[in-house]
C-alpha cells in the first residue's frame, strides 16, 4: 500500500548557511526596538539598521517581521513557564507566595526588555503569538492549581482550578504593571507592591473564588485602581455613546423583583 509522505518545506531559520548566523543580533535589535515601540510601527528596515545590516541580510536569516516577533514570543514564553514551573513546587503554605511573587518580579527585572515585549507591544499583533501565550498561561494554570491543592486539601477540583488560573492571569497583570511603571506600582513603591501582590494571591488560597473574589478585591483596592482592560486594535467607543451609563432596565422591561427608584 503507497503511503504519502507530506514534506514541508525548509524555513529559512533551519536553512544551512555558508556564513556565520547573525540570528542572534536580529533577535537582540528586535527586542530592543519592539521593547519601546509597537510592532506595527516597526519595518524590518528598522530591525536591520539597528543590527547594522542590510534588510537583505535580514531576509536570509528571518521570512518576516512576523517570524521573528513569533519567535521572540516562542522563547520568553519558554523561559516564563520554567521559571514558574520551577517555582510552583515550593508553594507548601501561603506565607510562601510572598517568596514567590519576589522571585517572579525579580526575574521580571532581570528581562525587562524582552519582557515588555510579551507583556505589553506584543499583545494581539499576531496570531500565533497569542497561541502561544493561550497555552503557556493554560499549562501554568493547570500545574497552579495542583500547587493551590497542597497548600489548601479542603478546596474541591473546581475552586483549585480556579484559583490556578486566578493566580497565573494575576502574575501577568503585576508584571505588566512593573513593566508599564502602572499607577499603583509607582504609588505603592516596589516593596509595597510586591507585598500587596503576594496578599492577593494568598487570599486565592485562603477563599473559594464563589464567595471570596468580591470581598479579596475591595481588601486590596490600590492593585486594582486601574484595571488593564485588554482592548483589541483599532478599538473606538461607538460614535455619540459618549460616557453616560445607560439603565439596563427600562420602565418597560423592569423586573417585577426590582425595586422602582
Amino acid at each position: 500500500m503507497w503511503q504519502t509522505r507530506i514534506t514541508m518545506p525548509p524555513s529559512r531559520s533551519a536553512r544551512p548557511a555558508n556564513r556565520p548566523s547573525r540570528r542572534h543580533e536580529i533577535l537582540t535589535a528586535a527586542i530592543d526596538l519592539l521593547a519601546v515601540q509597537p510592532p506595527d510601527q516597526i519595518a524590518v528596515s528598522d530591525i536591520a539598521a539597528q543590527a547594522g545590516m542590510t534588510p537583505a541580510a535580514f531576509y536570509y536569516h528571518f521570512a518576516s517581521k512576523d517570524e521573528i516577533l513569533d519567535e521572540i514570543i516562542a522563547d520568553f514564553a519558554d523561559e516564563w513557564s520554567r521559571l514558574v514551573s520551577g517555582l510552583l513546587p515550593d508553594l507548601a503554605h501561603p506565607d510562601d507566595l510572598i517568596d514567590f511573587i519576589d522571585d517572579i518580579l525579580s526575574w521580571i527585572d532581570e528581562r525587562e526588555r524582552a519582557g515588555t515585549v510579551y507583556f505589553v507591544t506584543s499583545i494581539g499583533a499576531t496570531s500565533t503569538g497569542e497561541a502561544i501565550r493561550k497555552k503557556t498561561r493554560d499549562d501554568l494554570s493547570k500545574r497552579a492549581a495542583k500547587a493551590f491543592t497542597v497548600m489548601n486539601p479542603s478546596k474541591d477540583r473546581i475552586d483549585s482550578a480556579v484559583a490556578g488560573l486566578g493566580l497565573i492571569t494575576l502574575l501577568e497583570v503585576i508584571s505588566r504593571a512593573r513593566l508599564e511603571l502602572d499607577p499603583s506600582y509607582r504609588t505603592l513603591g516596589p516593596m509595597r507592591f510586591r507585598a500587596s501582590a503576594a496578599a492577593l494571591a494568598a487570599h486565592l488560597v485562603k477563599k473559594p473564588h464563589s464567595t471570596g473574589a468580591s470581598r479579596d478585591a475591595r481588601a486590596q483596592p490600590h492593585l486594582l485602581a486601574r484595571p488593564i482592560i485588554w482592548k483589541p486594535r483599532g478599538f473606538a467607543r461607538p460614535r455619540g455613546s459618549g460616557s453616560r451609563r445607560t439603565n439596563p432596565w427600562p420602565e418597560t422591561a423592569r423586573p417585577a423583583s426590582s425595586p422602582t427608584p
